[in-house]
C-alpha cells in the first residue's frame, strides 16, 4: 500500500513539474496602450495595413490631426509602424508575428476629405460616416460595418465576412465577396459592379446603374424610383426578387433555364405568368432591366 502512495505522489510531482515547464515557455501577454497623432498637412491618403486587429474608424471633430490609439495585450510586445511621406500616412505594426488581442481605433477628422484604404486579413472594421475622395475597404474573414460613407469612389473587399452599409452615396461603387453577405441601407450611385460566390446581396432604397452578380447567393433589390436606370443580374442557382415603383417604366429582359420568372408587372399579356422567359416593354420609360439565371427564381414586385 506504502509503495502505490509513492508511486501516486511521484506521478502527481512529475505531472506538476510538467505544467509549471510548460507554463515557463507560454509567452507572457504584454499591456499595450499606445497613442500617436500625426498632422494633415498636405496628406492625401491614409493607409492602415493590419492582421488581426479590429479596427474603429471614428469621427472626430474638424481638426489638423488624425489620432491613431493602439491597445490591448499581446505578444511579444511591440507598437505600430506609422510613415508620414509624400502625402501618406502609412500604419503598420512592427511585428509580423503576434499573439493576442489588440484594437486600433483612429479618429479621423471630419473635414478629412482624400482618401482612406484600410486592409485587415481577420479583424473586423467598423467605421462612422465620412465624405471622401476615396475609400477602400478589404477584408480577408473579418465582418466589415459602415455607417455613411460618401466617396468619388467606393471600394469593398470581403472573402468570408459580411458587408453591412447602412448608406453609400457615391460616382463609383465596387462590392465584392465570396461567402459573406452584402447588405445596404440607401444606395445611390451612378455605376456599381456588386458580386457575391455564396452570400446573398440585399440592396435597398436603391438609385443608379448596377450590375450584380452570384453563384448560389440570393439578390434582393428595391428602386423606390426606377428611372432610366440600367440594371443586369446574373445568378446561378440563386434567386432574384426585384421591387420596383409601380409607375416605374423600362424594357425588360429576363430568363431562367430551369426556374420560374414571375411578374407582378403587364409584360406582353404574361403578367403574373411562371415562364422561362419574357421580353418586353413595361410602361412608358427608357430603362434597362436584364435578369439571367439558371437554376433560380426570378420575381418582379410592385412597391407596396
Amino acid at each position: 500500500m506504502k509503495t502505490k502512495w509513492m508511486s501516486l505522489i511521484i506521478v502527481i510531482g512529475v505531472i506538476f513539474a510538467m505544467i509549471t515547464f510548460i507554463s515557463g515557455l507560454l509567452p507572457s501577454f504584454n499591456r499595450v496602450n499606445e497613442e500617436k497623432s500625426i498632422s494633415l498637412d498636405n496628406v492625401d491618403e491614409i493607409q492602415v495595413i493590419l492582421s488581426s486587429e479590429t479596427v474603429h474608424i471614428h469621427r472626430s471633430e474638424s481638426g489638423g490631426e488624425v489620432r491613431f490609439h493602439y491597445h490591448g495585450n499581446c505578444w511579444p510586445k511591440f507598437n505600430l509602424a506609422i510613415e508620414n511621406a509624400n502625402g501618406k500616412v502609412s500604419v503598420r505594426r512592427e511585428s509580423l508575428v503576434r499573439l493576442g488581442d489588440m484594437t486600433l481605433d483612429i479618429y479621423l477628422p471630419a473635414d478629412y476629405s482624400e482618401t482612406l484604404d484600410v486592409k485587415v486579413s481577420s479583424g473586423a472594421v467598423t467605421t462612422e460616416s465620412f465624405n471622401l475622395e476615396n475609400f477602400r475597404m478589404n477584408a480577408s474573414s473579418g465582418n466589415l460595418t459602415v455607417d455613411s460613407i460618401k466617396a468619388a469612389f467606393v471600394s469593398i473587399r470581403s472573402t468570408t465576412g459580411a458587408v453591412d452599409v447602412k448608406s453609400i452615396n457615391a460616382e463609383r461603387l465596387a462590392i465584392t465577396t465570396h461567402s459573406g453577405n452584402i447588405t445596404t441601407g440607401q444606395c445611390a450611385v451612378r455605376e456599381a459592379v456588386v458580386e457575391a460566390t455564396s452570400g446573398n446581396i440585399m440592396l435597398t432604397g436603391v438609385t443608379g446603374n448596377f450590375n450584380l452578380k452570384t453563384s448560389s447567393g440570393k439578390v434582393t433589390l428595391s428602386y423606390p424610383m426606377f428611372d432610366n436606370y440600367k440594371l443586369k443580374v446574373g445568378t446561378t442557382s440563386g434567386s432574384v426578387a426585384l421591387e420596383l415603383s409601380a409607375s416605374a417604366g423600362f424594357l425588360l429582359d429576363a430568363h431562367s433555364t430551369s426556374g420560374k420568372i414571375q411578374s407582378d408587372f403587364s409584360v406582353d399579356n404574361a403578367e403574373g405568368a411562371n415562364i422561362k422567359g419574357i421580353t418586353g416593354q413595361v410602361g412608358i420609360g427608357t430603362g434597362n432591366i436584364t435578369v439571367n439565371t439558371t437554376s433560380g427564381n426570378i420575381h418582379l414586385r410592385k412597391e407596396r
